[in-house]
């Protein structure tokens, strides 16, 4: 019996992923599936293989590992360092709130 197609719900199931990381995979990384009609339809052994030839999972420059920042809070501290002055992490946002009298 022929293996049965599936739908990106149905892989999202199976992989433990995001809808959204499907279709980027799909669009992307040219992760084997078949349009049909506004439908893709794929076949779980063609993922499995797929996944484990790394043709899913981010690429090196959609991870953010923070080391750009750190970087450049390291070079920001140093060269305050040498001047004498210190360096002030940039103030987290807060909510904003309604004016006084403000009806919700």
């Amino acid at each position: 019996m022929p293996e049965p197609w599936v739908s990106v719900d149905e892989v999202v199931s199976h992989l433990g992923v995001a809808k959204d990381s499907v279709y980027r995979w799909i669009e992307a990384k040219g992760l084997p599936a078949h349009r049909v009609g506004r439908l893709w339809k794929l076949k779980l052994s063609e993922i499995d293989e797929g996944v484990h030839a790394g043709g899913a999972g981010p690429d090196e420059s959609d991870v953010d590992t923070g080391e750009d920042l750190d970087a450049w809070m390291a070079s920001q501290v140093a060269s305050a360092a040498t001047a004498g002055q210190t360096v002030k992490r940039p103030p987290t946002r807060r909510p904003l709130r309604h004016p006084r009298g403000a009806k919700k």
